[in-house]
Order: C-alpha cells, then sequence, then structure tokens
C-alpha cells in the first residue's frame, strides 16, 4: 500500500497558485505562464504549463484532501456510485479549493453571452480569447 506525502516546498507553491487564481482571479492562461516562468517542471515531462494542465490540478480534490479510488478502468471513468473515497492529507485548505471551481463555469458563460469571445479558439477548450 502507498501514502501520499506532501513536500511543503511544492505544496506552498499549488497553494499560492489556486490563491493567484482566486483571490487576484489570473486566468489558467496566466497561471500556467506564472508556473512556467518559475521554471517549475511540468509534471508529465518538464514541457512549459499549459491551461489543460492547469485546470487539471485546480480540479484535482486530492489537494484538497480526498483522493478517489477506481475511478477509472481502461482509460474511461467508471460511474461514480464505483469510485471509493479515501482521505489524504491536504495541502490545499478545503475553502479554497471550493472558491476555484466555480471559475471555469463562469468562464464559460461570459464566454457564450459575449460576442466575438470563444471557449475552444486555437484549441484551448475551456479558455477565453477573442476570435477575429
Amino acid at each position: 500500500m502507498s501514502t501520499l506525502v506532501i513536500h511543503e516546498d511544492e505544496a506552498e507553491v499549488v497553494r499560492l497558485a489556486f490563491y493567484r487564481y482566486t483571490h487576484e482571479r489570473l486566468s489558467m492562461l496566466q497561471l500556467g505562464d506564472w508556473l512556467t516562468h518559475l521554471n517549475l517542471p511540468h509534471p508529465a515531462n518538464g514541457k512549459p504549463h499549459h491551461m489543460s494542465m492547469t485546470g487539471r490540478m485546480l480540479r484535482n480534490e486530492t489537494y484538497a484532501g480526498v483522493l478517489w479510488q477506481h475511478r477509472w478502468e481502461q482509460g474511461k471513468e467508471r460511474p461514480r456510485t464505483d469510485w471509493v473515497r479515501t482521505g489524504v492529507p491536504a495541502s490545499v485548505p478545503r475553502a479554497l479549493f471550493e472558491a476555484a471551481q466555480p471559475r471555469p463555469d463562469e468562464n464559460a458563460r461570459f464566454a457564450s453571452a459575449t460576442p466575438g469571445i470563444s471557449t475552444c479558439s486555437r484549441g484551448w477548450c475551456g479558455t477565453l480569447a477573442v476570435v477575429p
């Protein structure tokens, strides 16, 4: 059985990322640029941080102390009733995690209600970009 261990120096950056996203209202693109500017390696491949990675980080409940086991099977998400909730050490306060959750939906509503704004411009789905 493996356990999750919080690396405090990395957790501090994650907390700051959540804070900047929720309180300073950085976009996912700006947040990814900030993480890249800090010369933090991308967890998967060391490349620059992109919005898809920052979006996954902001939605990953493990940072708030909940790991969902048995969620995926052969690359497909299983029914939620099959998931097993496991408590793990939290690196982000629950309130800060919860504050980040409505932002992507807010962005999508804004984009759909604003002429000339697309949520899938240049293949970057989920971000706001002005469409010429």
